[in-house]
This record gives structure tokens, C-alpha cells and sequence, in this order.
């Protein structure tokens, strides 16, 4: 019996030990100075400003300049080409030359040759930043064009104009708009009524705005589709030796 009593009395001496250094622990925390703890703090995020660098325009790193946020086509990021428009000899007058280029301006020089008439041009075909539909979509440019004096033989019967051609991804075209300064006759007008530029001129100097859904097929062209491409064409057609054109094209954008 007497054993007993030691064995329990050793064990609640153990456990009051144990209990006792729990206290300690315990007292050791709580006196601790955690205010240092606002030190450890990790920084919360500037949200705000995140989403602000987010929500930033992309770059165009291809285009010539901007306005209004719609960036300029570089013309000098394809190359330029002699092409034919109506399918005739490329040697037949007028010689088409292009003999000043820049990323936001284009000149083409067009000098008949007296051998004959057809409609000769230079022409780009540019890569479009993304795909536009013709329903919505605008092309504006900056155009100038000196024709020869009407006292050069035959000159009165030039023609300066633009041919765009809207192409899809695999070259395919979508649509068309062409125009000039001047009205009738030419073999530039090749795509339209009886071969003739309309009364009352489409183009004129200075900016143009072509918006693609208001085209009329016959008098400045048609666009039905989506495209990715644009081609551009600088024409001339005259049909007397030493008579011609100098046309530019500048500050080309597709919004």
C-alpha cells in the first residue's frame, strides 16, 4: 500500500514539472515584442498601375508614323514593281518609273515613249497589321500628280491615277478602287463603265478618304470581304512621246 502512495506521488510531481514548463514557453511568447513583425511584411501590389501599363496601346514597329492613332503603311517595306494593268506589252507607252521612295511617300514618273498606248504603273503590295472587312473598313492617303502641259502633243488625253486592289491572305482579290483626276477615256480605266473615268473625278489632290462599303462597281470599284493585303498601283497613261505625269502618294493608312 505504502508503495503505492510513493509511485503516485512521483507521478503528480512529474506532471506538475511538465505543466510548469508549458507555463514557461508560454510566458516567453507573450513577452516577446511582435511588433517587429510589421518589418516582414511582404509590399502589396500598385494594381492600378499595373493595369494601367496593360490596358497601353501595342507598339507598330513596321509603321512609317502615326495620326490619330492609326498608324501610316510603310511604303518601303515590300518592293516595288513595272506592272501592266490591262494586259498589254509592259514596252508600250508609258514608261512607269519610280524615282523616289520613302517610308511614308511614294513618286512615280510616267513618260510616253511614242510606241503605242497602254496603262502602265508602278505598284507594292503591303502587309496589313491585321485583317479589316470591307463593310467597315476606310483607306485615306495624300495624293499629287503634275500632269504635262496640255501643249505637249497628246497630252490632253493623259491619264494619272490609283489603283488599289484589297487581297486576301493567300493573294486572292476581295475588291478594287479606281480613280483619277481626269474623266474620260484610258486605258487605266480598264475595270470601269466603257472604260472611262467618270464625269465628276473620284480623285483630287490633297487627302483622300475612300470609305469601302460606299464604292460603286462601274464608276470607282467594288469590296466585298475581308482582306490582309493592299496592293497599290501609281498609273499613267499617255500616248505622245515626251508627254507624262509625276505622281506622289503619301501618308497611306487602312483604319
Amino acid at each position: 500500500m505504502g508503495g503505492w502512495v510513493l509511485v503516485a506521488a512521483a507521478l503528480a510531481a512529474g506532471c506538475s514539472g511538465s505543466g510548469g514548463g508549458d507555463d514557461l514557453a508560454t510566458d516567453d511568447l507573450a513577452s516577446a515584442d511582435l511588433s517587429a513583425s510589421s518589418d516582414l511584411a511582404m509590399p502589396q501590389p500598385d494594381l492600378a498601375a499595373d493595369f494601367a501599363v496593360l490596358d497601353g496601346p501595342e507598339p507598330d514597329l513596321t509603321s512609317a508614323g502615326d495620326d490619330g492613332g492609326v498608324s501610316y503603311l510603310d511604303l518601303t517595306s515590300a518592293l516595288w514593281s513595272l506592272t501592266n494593268d490591262v494586259g498589254e506589252s509592259s514596252a508600250m507607252s508609258p514608261s512607269a518609273t519610280l524615282s523616289s521612295l520613302q517610308p511614308d511617300q511614294a513618286t512615280v514618273s510616267i513618260d510616253g515613249t511614242g510606241s503605242g498606248c497602254t496603262c502602265n504603273a508602278q505598284h507594292v503590295v503591303l502587309a496589313l497589321p491585321k485583317s479589316f472587312d470591307c463593310s467597315g473598313a476606310s483607306v485615306e492617303f495624300t495624293y499629287t500628280t503634275a500632269l504635262m502641259s496640255a501643249d505637249d502633243a497628246g497630252a490632253s488625253q493623259n491619264t494619272s491615277s490609283v489603283l488599289l486592289k484589297m487581297l486576301d491572305a493567300s493573294g486572292g482579290e476581295v475588291g478594287f478602287f479606281s480613280a483619277s483626276e481626269q474623266s474620260g477615256p484610258s486605258s487605266c480605266a480598264v475595270n470601269l463603265d466603257n472604260g472611262e473615268f467618270p464625269a465628276t473625278p473620284i480623285l483630287h489632290e490633297g487627302i483622300n478618304t475612300i470609305d469601302l462599303f460606299s464604292l460603286q462597281s462601274g464608276v470607282d470599284g467594288v469590296c466585298i470581304g475581308t482582306f490582309t493585303q493592299l496592293d497599290v498601283a501609281l498609273e499613267g497613261w499617255a500616248c505622245a512621246s515626251g508627254a507624262g505625269s509625276v505622281t506622289s502618294l503619301s501618308n497611306l493608312r487602312v483604319y
